[in-house]
């Protein structure tokens, strides 16, 4: 995968789906699917330091949406702020 910078954005399952087998195997992990929860939570702690933004439909989404985003419903992209 290329890098990508602001205001590019990435969905949480491009990240899971970056990583191979043995990155799997070593969580004890079969599938990218197995991720996507840690995922969420990762993209939420950096959310929290500032270091991204979580979109829905292109806007930014603010106040709680939850330490594992699971306040946030449906599709979700991640930002990193400039």
């Amino acid at each position: 995968p290329t890098a990508r910078g602001p205001p590019k954005t990435l969905c949480p399952s491009e990240v899971a789906r970056a990583l191979n087998s043995q990155d799997l195997q070593s969580v004890g992990l079969s599938s990218w699917r197995d991720t996507m929860r840690e995922v969420r939570i990762v993209a939420a702690e950096l959310r929290v330091r500032g270091d991204v933004e979580i979109l829905q439909k292109g806007l930014v989404l603010a106040g709680d949406l939850g330490e594992q985003l699971e306040l946030v419903k449906g599709s979700i992209r991640i930002r990193m702020t400039a």
